[in-house]
């Protein structure tokens, strides 16, 4: 794969759009030297809620607009409220703020005040937000900026803010911005300022942007990389060939339709060439060229998939070996190869009568009387698999034949007959699964499996609707049930009985899987984070497993897949030379491991070990499991407690344990992998990282903040900044506008008609691809903040804002709507905007709440959430929007 990129795009990496917010800085030199009970109140038969005041000191510099937050170290006390305000700290006086915090105690605990933690911000008073840090432009791209320049007053004088920018190398971009040479303040006040960039010639650049306080010399300075590249490269991913039929019959010719899909903006070539390899990569000549162009199998022009048609023989059984190339213009680009089966049985599926289908247990549900569905492991040979289906009972009447999932037919029998017939070939080692042949209907409801707390919590079902699929996950444990109907597992090797059966004999491996990977909208049991497969690793018993054997099974699995869950480990020296060089291979892997359930800071290895995703389990409230070890080498926090999974022979379970929050963050890498194909492991993790809730009841308890899966996904909280979305005009993420915070989290996008004079209006969108008819809610909060407020009210200069979903075939459902003239306006404090005046108005209450459900079909790219922000280009309006919820 190659990552080249093309004129007129803009690409806005993962960290691109980070905003630099120097706006709170850590404090490690305050600390509490009492605290007193101000009051205390029932709260449960048991428990009582325990008002404190606290006095602070500071041993270090003078300090402004200090805050502290209080967390708890003891399972007995839980912090209810953990937020001090103090104010300024000057160097070592004791302070006692008015603010007050709660702890809520059972009565027969002791109460502890070792058993508080501290963490101390202080308010900077001068700050800058610039959105983005790294910029990647084509040559000729011009794109619109926003910073935020933010003063919180000192005392009650006058300062002289000063705001400046500097780019190095001088030539190659330009930036003009509508900033003043300066401003005057004696309040507290965000300046925004809005500008355009344009590239000019390929380089690297640096904007350093800088804010000062002409009166203090105090300074905040942000540097953004700007990356400009040459005119006409490519951007392109080449995928492996496809086949149509994936399977041909030994010694007969059959015409194979072959398509490889390129994705690729512009400059695609004429055509790919196919050629056929041998199991070492080598070529063993051309088969043809695929072209893009609707003839002979290509279905459509133009769409990327380049395909065509060619007559295959074989005359052996097993995989033919296919991979598609094209010269990019310095260099030939290779596709991965993938094989084409050679069997001796029918290789398209059977279509049966509807006279055959009969009633199910389930009064919803219909199946096929003549035939059942079986799936054989994926190295099951074409001669095993037709031994079995005539030991077992039937006729091999059709398959897909590449993945080895055969249709046995018969006569018409009995739904009793058919259960008979499915666990006759369930219990056969070569059979993956056995399943009846259901009627495909509609349903309106997605997913139909029940749903578990821990997947609310972190968000998964927030993803089930939009989530394409997910990567293969390796589970390295005591081995997976390959026969559970709820799990679609691939049989790897058992390192315990040295065979290529690894069947759990124990069950711990088969909850894992469930949790990751249960399947999802099958009306089975439960659903998982990700629609992924599973390789059953058996490398753990119920009594142990040495580490040498783990660490050569975790070797194996990586080199059959990118994720690795492994929840199990052993507690050592800091220096597990073994386990740690094999590790310290696999760069390129998500290798994710539990924390261990001691309920102890000691180390667990290969959790604590280096390139390895180390999990904490939390509770569905947000609090550290009272079970789960911690550290600072635990990196994040998933709900571990009473998870509802798979279990063995069948059906679910409830188990609790750092073993199932690990398995909920190698699905969410899963999922996260598979939509960013082009990342890198550390790409993945930091995604995961970055994303995650900061739960109050989880800081200062050493598990990280707990993951939250649609966040990674989504973005509807902007934390990544403008990641996931699409903008026109001047749009930005912003840490705070004035007194406006966001209503979740530390972001909000934030979209203005500036600059004026050139940018009248500004369009947020982002495109939502449905896997499946449904309805689904929309949530999110908004705000409208205008500097036409009050003079422009009821005059012709009227900024509107409209936020709508676009289907498919061009129908709008407005979500919200507001403009000066129709919208009921407060004057909000601290703002100014470039030009125009100093008054500016937000909507009456600040943020407002939108809930909507709407029936959606599926369909690829179709639906759009736009917000557009247009109107005259005096005095600027922007939207702000935050926290988006989808179910």
């Amino acid at each position: 794969m190659k990552n080249i990129f093309l004129k007129g795009s803009i690409i806005l990496t993962m960290s691109a759009l980070f905003s630099i917010d120097i706006y709170a800085e850590p404090l490690s030199t305050v600390e509490t030297t009492s605290i007193e009970l101000i009051s205390k109140s029932r709260s449960g038969r048991t428990t009582l809620d325990y008002t404190y005041q606290a006095t602070f000191i500071n041993s270090g510099a003078d300090a402004s607009n200090v805050t502290g937050f209080v967390s708890s170290t003891s399972p007995n006390i839980q912090v209810i409220e953990n937020e001090v305000v103090i104010g300024d700290l000057d160097h070592n006086e004791l302070t006692t703020s008015s603010d007050t915090f709660t702890l809520r105690i059972d009565r027969q605990t002791p109460f502890d005040s070792g058993a508080l933690e501290w963490a101390f911000d202080s308010v900077a008073p001068i700050s800058l937000d610039v959105g983005s840090t790294e910029l990647v432009m084509n040559e000729g791209d011009v794109v619109n900026l926003s910073y935020t320049v933010s003063y919180t007053a000192i005392d009650g004088s006058v300062k002289t803010v000063l705001f400046n920018q500097d780019i190095q190398p001088g030539s190659g971009i330009g930036l003009v911005t509508d900033a003043p040479p300066s401003w005057s303040s004696s309040s507290t006040q965000d300046w925004i300022v809005n500008g355009t960039l344009s590239s000019i010639s390929a380089g690297n650049y640096i904007i350093t942007s800088t804010a000062n306080i002409l009166e203090t010399g105090e300074t905040a300075s942000v540097d953004t990389l700007v990356t400009v590249l040459p005119e006409n490269q490519l951007i392109f991913s080449l995928h492996a060939p496809q086949m149509a039929p994936g399977g041909i019959q030994l010694n007969q010719s059959t015409e194979v339709f072959f398509s490889a899909q390129l994705d690729i903006e512009n400059g695609a070539p004429e055509h790919l060439t196919l050629e056929e390899i041998d199991g070492i990569g080598q070529s063993m000549g051309v088969i043809g060229l695929l072209f893009d162009n609707g003839l002979n199998g290509d279905v459509s022009a133009n769409d990327g998939m380049f395909g065509a048609t060619f007559p295959i023989t074989s005359n052996s059984l097993g995989d033919k070996l296919y991979r598609v190339s094209f010269f990019d213009g310095s260099e030939t680009v290779y596709s991965e190869s993938t094989n084409l089966a050679v069997v001796d049985f029918p290789t398209d599926t059977a279509v049966s009568s509807s006279d055959m289908l009969i009633e199910s247990e389930d009064p919803l549900i219909k199946v096929y009387a003549d035939h059942i569905i079986v799936g054989f492991h994926d190295d099951v040979p074409p001669s095993l698999i037709k031994e079995v289906v005539e030991e077992v009972g039937g006729t091999i009447i059709g398959s897909i034949s590449d993945l080895n999932i055969i249709q046995v037919g018969f006569e018409k029998k009995t739904l009793m007959a058919l259960h008979e017939l499915i666990t006759a070939y369930s219990v056969q080692s070569e059979v993956e699964f056995a399943e009846l042949s259901y009627e495909v209907t509609l349903d309106a409801v997605y997913p139909n499996d029940a749903g578990s707390k821990n997947v609310e919590v972190t968000r998964v079902d927030e993803i089930w609707l939009l989530a394409q699929k997910g990567l293969t996950i390796a589970v390295v444990d005591t081995g997976v049930d390959y026969n559970h109907s709820d799990l679609d597992v691939i049989k790897g090797k058992d390192f315990i009985d040295n065979d290529m059966d690894p069947f759990d004999a124990h069950g711990h491996g088969t909850m894992v899987s469930g949790v990751a990977a249960a399947k999802i909208n099958n009306g089975s049991d439960i659903a998982g984070v990700s629609n992924s497969k599973v390789l059953a690793v058996r490398a753990l018993t119920a009594t142990g497993a040495s580490s040498a054997t783990l660490a050569d099974a975790i070797k194996w699995a990586a080199t059959k897949v990118k994720i690795i869950n492994i929840s199990g480990g052993f507690y050592g020296s800091a220096d597990q030379k073994a386990l740690e060089k094999v590790l310290s291979k696999l760069a390129g892997k998500v290798i994710v491991s539990t924390a261990g359930n001691g309920g102890i800071s000691k180390k667990r290895y290969p959790c604590a070990n280096s390139n390895v995703f180390c999990v904490g389990s939390s509770s569905d409230s947000d609090t550290r499991s009272s079970f789960s070890n911690y550290g600072s080498w635990v990196d994040i926090a998933a709900p571990g407690e009473n998870v509802k999974t798979t279990k063995l022979n069948g059906g679910t379970a409830s188990p609790s344990g750092t073993s199932f929050a690990a398995p909920l963050v190698a699905g969410a890498a899963s999922v996260i992998w598979s939509e960013h194909s082009s990342w890198s492991a550390s790409k993945v993790k930091q995604r995961l990282l970055d994303t995650a809730e900061e739960a109050a009841g989880l800081k200062g308890k050493l598990i990280g903040n707990r993951i939250d899966v649609f966040e990674a996904f989504f973005n509807g909280d902007f934390e990544l900044g403008l990641e996931e979305w699409k903008f026109k005009g001047t749009c930005s993420p912003k840490s705070q506008l004035g007194p406006i915070k966001p209503k979740s989290g530390k972001k909000m996008a934030f979209c203005t008609t500036g600059p004026a004079g050139d940018q009248v209006a500004a369009e947020l969108s982002k495109e939502l691809n449905f896997i499946a008819d449904s309805d689904f809610t929309i949530k999110f909060w908004y705000n409208f903040v205008s500097e036409e407020y009050p003079e422009f009210v009821g005059t012709q200069f009227d900024d509107s804002l409209k936020i709508k979903l676009i289907a498919p075939n061009g129908t709008e459902t407005l979500l919200a709507e507001e403009s000066i003239n129709s919208s009921n306006f407060q004057a909000v404090s601290g703002i100014d905007f470039p030009g125009g005046d100093s008054t500016v108005g937000q909507l009456q209450g600040g943020w407002k709440e939108v809930s909507k459900t709407i029936a959606v079909k599926k369909g690829m790219g179709s639906y759009k959430i736009v917000i557009e922000d247009a109107g005259d280009d005096i005095y600027d309006t922007a939207v702000l929007l935050d926290q988006v919820r989808l179910k």
